[in-house]
């Protein structure tokens, strides 16, 4: 008990500390985000919830550490003002998937953060739910950035009662409520940078309550709440429809179906465009890709291009994830580790692997540990690391995000 009360009481510090540092060292915060991330996250992978700890004591400091980090300044990240100037065309009635910022015809509709938007040229690539909270926040608060983290935060705080209701219900451990509490990377994409990435996290939990519990009706919804904020959670879709009679395949396709084209009905006279920003983000861009980043540097020495790349990757990643769906199809293998699996592909073989990707994981962490991957989260920020010091980071950065956790995994299990 003594262990977990000082984790929590470290927790809690550490906040403050960095709340304190976004303030007077803002220019500082892409070197001191990963090591407060990282240091805060062993400690708290390696404390234990003691008998004597409650789930509620556990509870009432989570909820005090993102009060705490509201008052933070979200330095590192800016894609909050392309979701506020989305939010803004939705509310004026322009649909954000027909026209980009940088429209000539959106002169008269520029706000105070116009400026910060980046990549005004290009239309939005979030999807519908997303647009909806955007839309959300912006008739709340306006404009204000602290106004979307308190919306996120809210959404992050709704899922934490959640876990706490199943912690108390003996669903989920004590420690596996502790670690998702108190996990420092969620709590820095959440309630500091307020990346939309919880809604989907939110969703997916309920998805694996209703696998759980053989709620397939109510699964089937869930699961389109997931893919709504972020198009990579469509991945499940095949684990959920396997071992089912063709009938409940029929009904839970056209479930999840009929909550999709509700979700894009309000965006639907932007036709094709609604993925035309996607499509360009998934062509040109390029960041913290582990496995991708080593393929592309093979490539470059054979004189071709990151395209080459890109198709080795995809097909690297198909390949794996049907080895994992013929796995869970043959049975004997978890609904739970079979999507880790399958999410943990798609991170390391993608040319893109911001660190709020990795939260995708930790709804299943509450149901089953795994040590090296929640690890492998806690050293991702490293990737911050390319703000401050430019492409000579690049590598560094890898190594480190990719390779600390092998190293810290294999001291840690040579020390026990």
């Amino acid at each position: 008990m003594a262990q977990t009360g000082a984790m929590i009481a470290w927790s809690a510090a550490s906040a403050t500390v960095f709340t304190v540092l976004t303030r007077i060292w803002p220019d500082g915060a892409a070197i001191y985000t990963p090591i407060i991330i990282a240091t805060c996250g062993f400690l708290l992978l390696n404390s234990k919830a003691g008998p004597g700890i409650s789930a509620k004591r556990i509870l009432f400091t989570a909820l005090f550490v993102r009060l705490i980090l509201l008052a933070a300044d979200p330095v590192i990240e800016n894609d909050f003002y392309r979701y506020l100037w989305d939010g803004h065309m939705t509310l004026n009635g322009i649909n954000p998937y027909s026209v980009p910022p940088a429209s000539e015809s959106l002169i008269a509709y520029e706000t105070d953060f116009w400026t910060e938007i980046t990549y005004k040229d290009f239309p939005t690539i979030y999807p519908p739910l997303g647009q909806l909270f955007f839309a959300i926040s912006t008739f709340l608060f306006g404009g204000s950035v602290l106004g979307w983290r308190i919306v996120i935060t809210a959404i992050e705080v709704v899922l934490l009662f959640f876990v706490f209701r199943a912690t108390d219900g003996q669903q989920i451990s004590k420690r596996a409520f502790l670690l998702y509490a108190l996990n420092p990377l969620l709590l820095h994409e959440t309630t500091v940078t307020a990346h939309i990435d919880i809604l989907s996290v939110a969703s997916i939990f309920v998805v694996i309550i209703c696998m759980r519990a053989g709620h397939f009706k109510s699964a089937a919804p869930a699961l389109a709440c997931a893919v709504l904020p972020k198009y990579t959670a469509i991945i499940l879709l095949p684990f959920f429809l396997m071992r089912r009679s063709r009938a409940s395949m029929a009904k839970q396709t056209l479930s999840f179906t009929a909550i999709l084209a509700l979700g894009f009905m309000p965006f639907v006279n932007a036709g094709p465009l609604i993925f035309k920003g996607l499509a360009i983000f998934s062509q040109h861009w390029e960041f913290n890709g582990c496995i991708y980043y080593v393929t592309k540097g093979v490539a470059t020495l054979f004189g071709y291009e990151s395209g080459l790349a890109r198709l080795i990757c995809s097909g690297l990643f198909l390949l794996v994830y049907s080895g994992i769906l013929i796995l869970y199809h043959r049975g004997g293998i978890s609904f739970e580790k079979c999507a880790v699996g399958a999410f943990t592909a798609l991170l390391l073989f993608s040319p893109v692997a911001n660190p709020w990707y990795f939260t995708w994981l930790m709804p299943f962490f509450l149901f089953n540990e795994n040590r090296f991957l929640q690890t492998l989260c806690i050293f991702m920020p490293f990737s911050y690391l390319y703000f401050a010091f430019g492409d000579a980071a690049i590598w560094p950065s890898l190594i480190i995000g990719y390779g600390g956790p092998f190293v810290v995994c294999r001291f840690y299990d040579s020390g026990s």
